[in-house]
């Protein structure tokens, strides 16, 4: 493929955070398209920056169906080791003896998370467990 037939999308910034460019690298242009005045679809030098170069997408409503982690990559944070009980106990008998504790501990954890590059797209992620 040659490089004058591919684009780089560049992402909007201040009040145009939601837009991005299209841009031709190898040829230094931006493509356009505009409802007046002619010509409505062209293209222009992309070191020059006019509103009428932004693109946007018009996001319809999704379900994410699959979320997958890779838990090879997980980083643990911070981890706070529980106390469950401390004692000292002196065994005067001639039988071994054991002492056993159980701990049973539920946890909720709610998350939230947002990412945007160049134009708006914004994903939520709630999930609990015991």
């Amino acid at each position: 493929m040659s490089p004058c037939s591919w684009f780089e999308i560049e992402p909007g910034s201040g009040q145009y955070t939601s837009y991005f460019r299209l841009i031709i690298p190898s040829q230094g242009l931006a493509l356009f398209s505009r409802s007046s005045p002619d010509p409505t679809f062209w293209n222009f030098e992309s070191k020059t920056f006019y509103a009428d170069h932004l693109f946007d997408f018009m996001w319809e409503d999704m379900k994410v169906d699959k979320v997958e982690f890779d838990l090879k990559n997980g980083k643990i944070i911070t981890s706070t080791p529980i106390l469950l009980a401390e004692q000292v106990l002196t065994n005067d008998s001639d039988s071994e003896q054991e002492m056993s504790f159980s701990i049973n501990k539920g946890i909720t954890n709610s998350s939230t998370f947002e990412y945007s590059a160049g134009f708006t797209l914004t994903v939520g992620l709630e999930f609990g467990g015991t």
